[in-house]
């Protein structure tokens, strides 16, 4: 259930990463040009975007004073641009709890700016309504609030998703895929398979590799809950599913949720006896990926190469394993040594083919 966590928070974090920060020029943009904004409220959002800047560079307890500054001097502003701040502000306030696992302290911050939203007068409002939503609906996930979660997830989708802002697009697709998210977690594979293929349909021309490759994501969680759950059967045919829609959605750019989805397929089929058909699925990866150069894909490239020498040299086809290593070796040496360290999971594939191929060179077996 953690590597689950894990998966689903991968998922839904892109907000707070990237939606849900207010650098300067957004705040600029939302009350319009400076000289038209009070001098008061210039301050103020300069004032936000330290504290936003704190926030960024992970200065939790300075940002989270600079939010609670900002938040208690304009609760009961007046003037419409003090209110968007102080809103932000809050949302700030929630982003610092999420950072600190305090997800029910965040709820609580987010119920209040939902609370005062509808208020404000700007032009941003969806906006700012959106990215509330969107961390809220984070600290449902991270909290197993599965059913609160899939009507959080309902609303925003209902409230942005006939919208044409890209922005606002992407947050509804967001949380289209944590409906996919929450019916994998809950159990039922077949809506949660449905309401991919409604995903796709409704968001086929998103870009961005970021928000694709989340999106994918959610496709890959459905066999991967079966997966660890032990049902390798239907976890081999629902990996092969994810392949294809992963494919028929179109999202080029994202790539990594496919990369370890194909090699879970592998795995998956080891793990049933059906060697041939792991052969055949890592053998399929490696040709989807003929020319990677992102080190996750390499990595999971590597992985495949290594398994295929491991399923070779159990028949006792040595030459076929080495010929693997050496896939392995090459893979290696289209990325750098500091790329390769940071990749913890990777280094012992690189390291291992490497000693394996020196023993061998060496006459020893």
């Amino acid at each position: 259930m953690k590597r689950l966590m894990a998966m689903v928070g991968a998922l839904l974090w892109l907000p707070v990463a990237a939606y849900a920060q207010t650098p300067r020029e957004e705040v600029s943009a939302g009350l319009g040009p400076e000289d038209h904004a009070s001098p008061e409220a210039q301050a103020a959002m300069k004032s936000l975007d330290d504290a936003e800047t704190l926030f960024r560079e992970n200065k939790l307890p300075r940002a989270a004073a600079a939010f609670d500054q900002l938040a208690a001097r304009y609760a009961t502003a007046t003037d419409v641009d003090l209110q968007r701040i102080c809103v932000l502000a809050m949302i700030g306030q929630g982003k610092v709890a999420q950072q600190s696992a305090k997800h029910e302290d965040a709820l609580r911050l987010f119920d209040e700016v939902l609370g005062r939203v509808p208020a404000l007068q700007t032009g941003d409002l969806e906006l700012i309504l959106g990215q509330a939503m969107m961390l809220r609906l984070g600290s449902l996930m991270e909290l197993k609030r599965f059913a609160l979660a899939s009507e959080q997830s309902q609303t925003i989708v209902d409230l942005l998703g006939k919208n044409q802002d890209p922005m606002l697009r992407e947050l509804a697709a967001l949380a289209m895929s944590a409906q996919v998210a929450v019916l994998a977690m809950n159990g039922d594979t077949l809506a949660a398979e449905a309401k991919a293929d409604a995903l796709i349909a409704k968001f086929p021309a998103v870009s961005g590799q970021d928000l694709q490759e989340r999106l994918q994501g959610a496709i890959f969680l459905i066999p991967a809950v079966l997966d660890e759950a032990g049902k390798y059967e239907q976890a081999a045919t629902a990996y092969a599913h994810a392949a294809e829609r992963a494919e028929k959605a179109g999202w080029s750019e994202g790539g990594e949720a496919l990369a370890r989805g194909l090699t879970a397929r592998g795995r998956v089929l080891e793990r049933l006896g059906r060697d041939d058909e792991a052969m055949a699925a890592y053998q399929a990866a490696i040709n989807r990926f003929p020319t990677a150069k992102e080190p996750w894909i390499v990595g999971q490239m590597a992985l495949c190469h290594n398994r295929r020498a491991g399923l070779f040299a159990k028949r006792g086809l040595s030459e076929d394993a080495i010929a693997e290593l050496k896939g392995v070796l090459a893979l290696g040496r289209s990325l750098d040594i500091a790329t390769i360290s940071e990749q913890p999971n990777f280094r012992p594939l690189f390291r291992n083919a490497a000693f394996i191929l020196f023993l061998r060179s060496n006459g020893r077996r």
